[in-house]
């Protein structure tokens, strides 16, 4: 914590340091929780019974994600409060008269590495949620959790001149055909358990028939 106390000296302005102030605060009780994970089945059966249990995993990620998780919040607003933070910090930067440009450099890549940390840490507490492709996201695709929080960082911090850290995980990446190609392997498998459905109950007809 004595690295995020360094940061606040950075800046001169009292509401500056208790916004970031909050967002540290966040960061200390978000590294002391023990990561959720285990919602995903080690294998997932071809067909309905597949979709039946993707439909189990998403259930408990709900539940678990809609409970209190920081600050009075469950896991989903909690995503959303990290983005409205970010853009408050941002806001009130560039409300800052700048008479040394290296310090400002400094602030606004000390902002950046805060939210890089809250963030990170806020995915890790459960990965499985954070990264779960659940949201409507442009044309035909979806986008996690965490490539929402992170759009909505990096968004902000261009405001300062900083590039965001490129983040891979949570970002948007299932296409329509992608989608598509999924819907066609569940149908098949689907058919499949049909036909093996109706094999077992021939089998057991001849056998008791």
């Amino acid at each position: 914590m004595e690295y995020f106390n360094n940061i606040l000296d950075m800046f001169p302005s009292s509401e500056m340091k208790e916004k970031l102030n909050e967002v540290i605060l966040a960061i200390d009780e978000l590294s002391r929780k023990t990561p959720v994970v285990g919602f995903h089945h080690s294998f997932y059966v071809p067909g309905l019974i597949g979709y039946i249990q993707q439909l189990l995993v998403e259930s408990k990620m709900n539940d678990f994600a809609l409970q209190k998780f920081c600050r009075g919040m469950n896991y989903y607003e909690f995503a959303d409060w990290i983005v409205d933070k970010s853009k408050e910090v941002v806001e009130l930067q560039k409300q800052t008269v700048a008479t040394d440009k290296e310090l400002e450099q400094t602030q606004a890549e000390a902002i950046s590495r805060v939210f890089q940390v809250i963030s990170t840490l806020w995915m890790n507490c459960s990965p499985e949620i954070a990264t779960y492709y659940s949201i409507e996201y442009g044309e035909n695709r979806l986008i996690s959790p965490a490539g929402v929080v992170y759009r909505g960082i990096e968004s902000n911090l261009k405001e300062l001149g900083i590039e965001y850290p490129d983040n891979k995980k949570g970002d948007s990446g299932h296409s329509f055909k992608e989608s598509a190609q999924n819907l066609f392997y569940m149908i098949a498998g689907y058919i499949l358990n049909i036909i093996l459905l109706a094999s077992i109950i021939g089998i057991i007809g001849a056998i008791f028939g």
